[in-house]
């Protein structure tokens, strides 16, 4: 994990399992941490888990896709953050892809209590969720990712502006929706989905920036 993406990694333990993946063959990684260069500076770790599973499909070699198809993170945080000088810890999803390997095979991903935090102080925006189960598949085309999401979490902020508040706060949302993500301008959008939020049904659209950079 070093190697591929410049963050320091480090794994409790490591072993083979069936009962998370039954019947495919997974592999276990317990108490998982991955900080970014400058964590000692910010002390803002990019990503912790007690348990990760990868789902191993061996056939995928053979069909120059990744081996594994699917990973699922139990008790979790994910904290994408951004500072004053525009250091951003996103370098860690980037390291080491060029060229057409930036529009490469994505497993799909299941999380089960697992924090989400995004946050970038220089363009005062902050997001952070609780995720009690989001499942989330993904399609690549054309420089477009198209993401298939059925979750059910928390928002403890939703802030566009912080300066101007938070539009969700404490909010439970739930439902089964797509996210399209261009690659290229790094902004992630939603057209016409059904969401309920705290039991009430509501009609979304919208457009997110996810560029860390001031």
């Amino acid at each position: 994990i070093s190697g591929k993406t410049k963050a320091r990694a480090s794994i409790g333990d490591l072993s083979a399992g069936f009962f998370r993946t039954f019947p495919f063959l997974s592999l276990q990684l317990s108490d998982v941490t991955i900080r970014d260069s400058l964590w000692k500076q910010h002390d803002k770790t990019f990503f912790k888990a007690r348990e990760v599973y990868l789902r191993v499909k061996v056939l995928n070699i053979f069909r120059r896709q990744g081996m594994v198809d699917k990973v699922l993170v139990e008790n979790g945080r994910l904290h994408l953050h951004s500072d004053s000088t525009g250091f951003d810890n996103m370098y860690i999803l980037r390291s080491g892809k060029t060229g057409k390997e930036n529009n490469s095979f994505i497993p799909h991903v299941l999380l089960k209590r697992t924090e989400i935090i995004f946050e970038n102080p220089g363009r005062n925006k902050l997001y952070h969720l609780n995720v009690h189960k989001l499942a989330c598949d993904n399609v690549e085309k054309n420089n477009f990712r198209t993401f298939s999401i059925n979750t059910g979490l928390r928002v403890k902020a939703m802030a566009f502006n912080t300066q101007k508040g938070s539009y969700l706060e404490n909010k439970n949302l739930k439902g089964e929706f797509q996210l399209t993500y261009n690659q290229a301008n790094k902004q992630l959008s939603f057209n016409d989905i059904m969401l309920q939020i705290d039991g009430e049904r509501f009609n979304c659209t919208g457009n997110f920036s996810l560029d860390t950079s001031a």
